[in-house]
């Protein structure tokens, strides 16, 4: 599906006028009986580069807020077709958020405020142990808040060709690397949020503990896992490093 989403929006784009959806989401989809894939509800439509009709004094929010993207949100999207690319991107890799995660993205962030907060500076939460992990890496950079390095890390080439590649059957187990590469994604996803948020300090630090806390039980697994491996066994475990307090003494709690 969603590499039909990219298909119908590029077909919008390079329409005559240039035409953005604004509104794509698992709702707006409906799939015929001979397997096409229709995108529902045009009311917020809009010619690119020109004023719409259905925006009332240019700035008033339109679409579904679940499904902005950062920019879209506050009405700060750049009004050209590679603006409004990088507007169906962040809303297709939210539909291949709900198709992974089986569940709408920011599912139970309530209320308003708080909605606004997490689509601002929270990445979503996206893994899955039986598909491909760059699959996964994929619908967490279209989800990426900045719209311009949302285009670089998924433009419509590297969409299409990692959808192709990860959606092909797996005639092979899914080996070491690929395992550890998967439990990695949420840790790196981490990582980057802690230099974009607002929040205070102590948040920050206990973010960062998480996260350390995270790598080295992450690799302690993915070790485990190889038991009969006879390299892996004189490795050791990774325990040691694993800091025991938070900084100025305060206590983690997940």
């Amino acid at each position: 599906m969603p590499l039909h989403l990219i298909e119908v929006t590029e077909n919008l784009l390079k329409s005559n006028p240039p035409l953005a959806h604004r509104d794509i989401k698992s709702e707006n989809i409906m799939i015929s009986e001979n397997t096409d894939v229709i995108v529902m509800d045009m009311g917020v439509l809009k010619i690119i580069g020109a004023p719409s009709m259905s925006d009332v004094e240019q700035k008033q929010f339109l679409g579904t807020l679940r499904y902005a993207p950062p920019e879209f949100l506050t009405r700060n999207e750049d009004n050209t077709m590679e603006g409004w690319r990088a507007v169906n991107i962040y809303q297709i890799g939210a539909v291949l958020h709900d198709l992974i995660m089986q569940k709408e993205l920011f599912t139970g962030i309530e209320p308003y405020a708080s909605l606004v907060i997490a689509i601002k500076e929270d990445m979503p939460e996206i893994t899955s142990s039986v598909l491909h992990p760059d699959l996964v890496q994929l619908a967490r950079n279209m989800l990426h808040k900045d719209w311009k390095r949302r285009l670089v890390l998924s433009s419509t080439e590297i969409i299409k060709s990692t959808l192709q590649r990860c959606l092909l059957p797996q005639n092979e187990p899914i080996n070491l690397y690929n395992e550890i590469k998967n439990e990695a994604l949420p840790i790196q996803a981490e990582l980057e949020k802690i230099e974009s948020i607002s929040r205070s300090k102590a948040e920050k630090e206990k973010i960062m503990f998480k996260i350390h806390y995270t790598i080295w039980n992450t690799i302690d697994e993915s070790f485990n896992s190889q038991e009969t491996n006879e390299i892996i066994k004189k490795i050791g475990n990774s325990n040691p490093f694993v800091m025991d307090t938070l900084p100025e003494g305060r206590t983690l709690s997940f």
